[in-house]
């Protein structure tokens, strides 16, 4: 989950980085006055403004999603705490047996 946190927020910031580009381009054409350079400013200004709403949509659904996730979970938690301290038991020990694999076989082979 961790994961595509953070392919979302370099998606994200990728977007962001290139409108950013392109405004600084519009800036440095504006003294440029040929008509298709005017059309083609305005059509790369309402781009980005689309751009940047739709950017702005899916971090407000990203945010939304993950509240409602915490919420529920919290809500079971709550209503089940027998049944998620034995998940969380069983989750750590899992965790606790791999993580002791993964160990003695990263010994085994530096020896």
């Amino acid at each position: 989950m961790n994961a595509a946190n953070d392919a979302r927020e370099r998606f994200v910031s990728d977007l962001q980085t290139l409108a950013g580009h392109a405004q600084e381009l519009m800036h440095q054409t504006t003294a440029i006055s040929t008509e298709s350079i005017a059309v083609a400013r305005e059509q790369l200004r309402q781009s980005l403004s689309v751009a940047g709403e739709s950017i702005r949509k899916f971090q407000a659904d990203t945010l939304d999603r993950g509240r409602k996730a915490v919420e529920q979970t919290d809500s079971y938690v709550r209503e089940n705490p027998w049944q998620a301290i034995a998940i969380g038991l069983v989750a750590g020990l899992a965790l606790g047996v791999a993580g002791g694999s993964f160990a003695s076989r990263s010994s085994s082979t530096r020896a």
